[in-house]
């Protein structure tokens, strides 16, 4: 179990990560990100316009709506990988969440220095979404779970 992290298990899954598919898969990755954080935005923004106070609770339950549909459609169209549900979807949730706490940030520091939340948000996804494809790719969705 240990091994696969080790610098040899590391160094595998980055020359897998080459391999002819990663190109399709990006492509795959980049697609349905974009209909997640879509729906993640929209809900983002329509609660926020209600709840203007609870911005910060907010994203988290538009992220978690947004992660969760990502692990489903990618785990089926993009990595082809759906055995061990449950463990994909925990490592998968706990990438996300990294990527949220990024997110959080983004949107803390821009609210801080006057920039729009809005803006914000729409930066912290194109940010979030490569280190999150990297991953996944690497811990989330490697053959050998």
């Amino acid at each position: 179990m240990f091994r696969a992290f080790g610098p040899l298990g590391i160094r595998k899954r980055i020359v897998r990560m080459s391999s002819p598919t990663l190109l399709q898969q990006l492509v795959s990755y980049g697609i349905i990100g974009c209909v997640c954080s879509g729906v993640d935005t929209l809900v983002f923004t329509i609660l926020v316009t209600v709840f203007p106070d609870y911005v910060l609770a907010i994203n988290v339950a538009s992220v978690s709506l947004g992660i969760t549909m990502s692990f489903f459609l990618n785990r089926r169209y993009t990595f082809k990988l759906t055995d061990h549900t449950v463990r994909r979807y925990c490592l998968f949730f706990g990438v996300g969440m990294c990527g949220l706490v990024l997110s959080e940030l983004i949107i803390l520091a821009a609210d801080c220095i006057g920039i729009s939340i809005f803006i914000a948000k729409i930066a912290s996804v194109f940010i979030v979404a490569v280190f999150q494809f990297i991953l996944n790719k690497l811990i989330s969705f490697r053959p050998e779970i």
